[in-house]
């Protein structure tokens, strides 16, 4: 990716264009867009796009490390004894940010978005506990993996539920994933 500025017209630039490529995301597959439909979407010029941002799986990362920053930290979680945590912030995050709905859901980007995760959430969790045995390392990785998988999948499934109905469902898969990892 290209360097950043925080100047307020390069932090506006960015958001419009992220924002564009979250609303075609709605009308468009992923591997169907281009730079030339984000440019015209956030009407800014293709050397406007390239200030910011080098192709489109930059963008791409950009939305995802938004959100990820957004969810939480799972540190908290699994050390969290609460009586109503949510096991999967990023569930939550979900359903309260619907325009995120269609980048986290799609099966086509559900490789990349749990590998962003992996890289931006699970390893610096993972880094943090540094005296870990490097066996149990891998499973936590594996585990939170198969975690955030499920989480990407309950919420495709579950999309049309009401929040009363999806609040029970998450629930009960917090009640599954908690007793696990707290032990």
């Amino acid at each position: 990716m290209t360097k950043k500025s925080n100047d307020r017209r390069a932090v506006h630039s960015r958001s419009v264009i992220k924002d564009s490529f979250l609303t075609l995301l709605e009308k468009k597959n992923y591997f169907d867009l281009n730079i030339t439909d984000i440019c015209n979407r956030a009407q800014i010029s293709r050397s406007t796009f390239y200030q910011h941002y080098s192709n489109m799986n930059d963008v791409l990362d950009s939305i995802l490390d938004d959100v990820f920053s957004q969810i939480g930290n799972l540190q908290t979680l699994i050390d969290d004894n609460s009586s109503n945590p949510c096991s999967v912030p990023l569930c939550v995050y979900i359903r309260q940010n619907r325009k995120y709905m269609n980048l986290l859901t799609d099966n086509s980007l559900t490789d990349r978005v749990i590998e962003r995760y992996r890289q931006v959430v699970i390893e610096p969790l993972l880094e943090s506990r540094k005296r870990i045995d490097p066996i149990y390392r891998e499973k936590m990785e594996n585990i939170l993996i198969f975690q955030i998988s499920g989480c990407l999948n309950a919420i495709r499934h579950n999309m049309e539920k009401s929040d009363e109905e999806w609040n029970s469902i998450r629930q009960a898969i917090d009640e599954v994933i908690l007793s696990g990892i707290r032990k």
